[in-house]
């Protein structure tokens, strides 16, 4: 289901069979998007081909990290504090979810911007957040207004 983050009203909404995974609805639901729209959504978005399809869109995708994706911080280019820009390589593979046809499609890299946060609370081990944002316009706006979007998330 997509909902506006401005009046809280559900935009689109796609059903199917209980065994179906949530990705592939979304993948349905990105027809419903407009140019420069912004998608915020959590970890299981958070894939290559996702994120290539949501700027091809020309719309601004904004997800969790998701756990399988390593970080490390000595790539990438860092353009801010826990802002930096890093490189993403196209899967070896073909994922599940994808025709061979919009596999090759896929470009053979694509750049990034990764913001990331910490979630500190006394007596528990300190949590990093990372986002992922692939439109660069989105370079403009400040770490803590783009970390407000992740709403469910405190800013910083």
């Amino acid at each position: 289901m997509i909902f506006s983050l401005i009046t809280g009203a559900a935009v689109a909404l796609c059903i199917d069979v209980l065994n179906t995974h949530d990705i592939k609805l979304a993948r349905n639901l990105y027809s419903f998007l407009k140019p420069n729209d912004v998608l915020v959504g959590d970890r299981a978005f958070c894939a290559y081909a996702d994120m290539f399809t949501i700027k091809k869109l020309d719309c601004d995708p904004l997800f969790r990290k998701h756990q399988s994706r390593t970080t490390t911080m000595r790539k990438g280019k860092i353009v801010g504090d826990c802002d930096k820009l890093v490189t993403w390589y196209k899967p070896k593979s073909c994922p599940k979810g994808l025709s061979k046809d919009e596999f090759d499609a896929l470009p053979k890299s694509i750049t990034v911007r990764e913001v990331y946060y910490y979630i500190v609370i006394p007596g528990f081990r300190t949590q990093r957040v990372s986002l992922y944002q692939f439109n660069m316009k989105l370079h403009i706006i400040g770490r803590s207004q783009l970390l407000s979007l992740n709403s469910h998330e405190p800013p910083v």
